[in-house]
């Protein structure tokens, strides 16, 4: 690694190998969410008076003052490549320290000119929970928006999750008789209350360990009379319910896929949900169908799952429409398909209306790049200009009436074509067909980057379906509250960000 090939590079009066020494200290900091305090750690001292001798480790003053400055330095190119984004979807993640301190985290997600899923942190800060209503997120997301120097107009929309989620209610089976049986291997799954899967986990680990339970239970000197055990009917009940939660399993684990992280992938997935746990349901007893129907309910009211057309004003179902793979829609009836079409017809033009020459090319990252929106006008001038030099009626319009695709606009015979595309494999990536296909539906391209923007979960899907806490998340909640902040950003942005200047810089070379 060099310096001069990062963000930053220090200018110092210290000896060159003294200031790469520095800057790594401050590297790992950021990169592994280490406490600035860790410099005062005995191990660490020993290890660097081990391999540098005449080193003097900083204090965690100076480190907190290099770690601004670098803080800084990293912001402005964010702030610059931000101000690339074609529309901005914001995450608002609450989150709990080790403390009982609750955060607020807000991220940054858009589509960049390369077709690139872009998550970046923009800011974390502490937040009240008994406060955090919608004005409230409402004035800290605009206090956001202007360190970056954006306003509201380039938000294309508000992602949060319930800060009464981040409230873990924890629970633990232990018994130390179970090891010594050792019928199965299982590890000790803990019942989170942020996350519901841990529920799935710990009823399918409880009916693996059935017999080892009731043999411990019945080598108890009491007798199984002293420890009350499940009855017959309460296994043979969790035996019914576990298939039902395995099929919401895998769900989640079609949602932790890159292709599928987006909003692009949530109804075609809820929709089969909802079918595939009613026709399991259908043999099963009475207290197994009412499981399933509040199941059933809660996503259907939760999403909007109606036969009308207020399904259509979901953005979920949108996006799912500008993905190749699901774009026929068949969760919907064919009428309402007929109407979706008619609503994003109506999208485009309205898009193509108020689109300016300079609002094209506003959001590509490289000079060089000529935007499709530009295309699409150029395309529909073009159009137009054919249609002004032919002559007003033909043989053909005389025998067979007047062509409706000389009529039709250019950006809807865009969307057109599109429909009748064929169907993509469902592990293909949206991002890569669109990325391939932009030149031939420049106006659809441009609205798939809005709605293919949009998460699935304002957190990451496998932060969100884990049934554990991450290493990072571990991590960051033991950081002090003064430099939390400027850590968990460099550590979310720095990588990214001179990943996108690199390859900036090389097509730049290549292009010379």
């Amino acid at each position: 690694m060099t310096l001069e090939s990062g963000l930053y590079h220090a200018a110092s009066c210290l000896e060159p190998r003294t200031d790469v020494i520095l800057e790594l200290v401050l590297e790992m900091i950021f990169r592994d969410l280490h406490p600035l305090s860790v410099v005062k750690d005995k191990g660490f001292r020993l290890l660097i008076g081990y391999l540098e001798p005449n080193f003097t480790l900083p204090s965690p003053v100076q480190l907190s003052s290099m770690l601004w400055h670098r803080y800084n330095v990293v912001k402005q190119h964010l702030e610059r490549y931000l101000q690339t984004a074609q529309a901005i979807v914001v995450c608002m993640e609450f989150w709990v320290s080790q403390l009982n301190q609750t955060y607020l985290t807000v991220t940054a997600n858009f589509i960049n000119g390369e077709w690139r899923r872009v998550r970046c942190v923009m800011e974390t800060q502490q937040a009240h929970k008994d406060k955090a209503e919608e004005g409230d997120l409402g004035e800290k997301l605009s206090a956001v928006l202007s360190e970056f120097s954006l306003s509201s107009k380039s938000v294309f929309c508000v992602m949060h999750d319930n800060p009464q989620s981040t409230a873990a209610n924890s629970q633990q089976l232990k018994n130390t008789k179970l090891e010594a049986i050792n019928k199965t291997k299982l590890k000790l799954v803990m019942d989170v209350g942020s996350r519901w899967i841990t529920t799935i986990e710990m009823c399918k680990s409880l009916l693996d360990l059935k017999w080892a339970i009731m043999s411990v239970l019945e080598g108890h000197p009491k007798g199984t009379a002293a420890i009350q055990n499940l009855a017959d009917h309460q296994w043979k009940l969790l035996q019914d319910l576990v298939p039902v939660m395995r099929t919401i399993k895998i769900a989640m684990s079609f949602l932790c896929e890159e292709q599928n992280m987006s909003v692009l992938s949530l109804m075609p997935c809820i929709h089969r949900i909802v079918t595939a746990i009613g026709q399991q349901s259908e043999e099963a007893g009475a207290v197994i169908k009412t499981v399933v129907g509040n199941i059933r309910s809660e996503l259907t009211q939760r999403w909007g799952l109606s036969e009308d057309e207020k399904v259509l004003e979901s953005p979920a179902v949108i996006a799912s429409f500008l993905d190749p793979r699901f774009k026929e829609m068949r969760f919907l009836s064919p009428s309402l398909r007929s109407e979706l079409h008619k609503r994003v017809k109506n999208m485009l033009s309205q898009i193509f209306n108020h689109q300016s020459p300079s609002a094209t090319q506003f959001w590509m990252p490289n000079s060089d790049y000529k935007a499709d929106g530009g295309d699409a006008g150029s395309q529909l001038s073009a159009h137009k200009d054919r249609c002004s030099s032919t002559p007003s009626q033909s043989m053909y319009d005389i025998l067979l009436g007047k062509d409706p695709t000389e009529s039709m606009p250019e950006i809807h015979q865009q969307l057109e074509n599109y429909i009748v595309e064929p169907l993509r494999k469902r592990s293909t990536n949206p991002l890569d067909w669109w990325k391939n296909n932009e030149h031939r539906f420049p106006a659809v391209a441009r609205l798939s980057r809005q709605y293919l923007a949009i998460p699935a979960t304002a957190m990451l899907p496998n932060q969100a379906f884990t049934t554990s806490e991450s290493t990072m998340e571990h991590r960051r909640a033991v950081l002090a509250p003064e430099n939390l902040d400027q850590i968990l950003f460099l550590h979310q942005n720095f990588d990214f960000l001179e990943l996108m200047r690199n390859s900036s810089e090389t097509r730049n070379r290549t292009l010379r």
